[in-house]
């Protein structure tokens, strides 16, 4: 079954000079833990990735510097692939701002 995945991003300050690179999505099956079953890198923060229905996964998703690092971070929720449950949003970064 066809499951889209989208990262929430919500705007962060970093220290000058941090170059944020590709969004990072990773599904693990709870069957299997130990193994990343579905990932996506790329400039976009959304992914389809083609599931077994009835299956749990642990699905992740962070924003990687240009060097690969986890930028803000990393969000995960669990979920269970079925007919009426085909697109999540996953969100939950904290953004600070300090005012003058």
């Amino acid at each position: 079954m066809n499951v889209t995945i989208t990262i929430g991003a919500e705007e962060q300050n970093f220290v000058g000079g941090t170059i944020g690179g590709l969004w990072r999505i990773e599904a693990i099956d709870n069957a299997s833990p130990a193994v990343v079953a579905f990932e996506y890198e790329g400039s976009e923060p959304t992914t389809i990735f083609d599931m077994p229905e009835g299956n749990t996964f642990q699905i992740r998703g962070m924003r990687l510097s240009d060097t690969g690092q986890i930028l803000g971070t990393a969000v995960e929720i669990g979920y269970t692939v079925g007919e009426d449950l085909s697109k999540i949003w996953i969100a939950g970064s904290l953004a600070v701002k300090a005012s003058p």
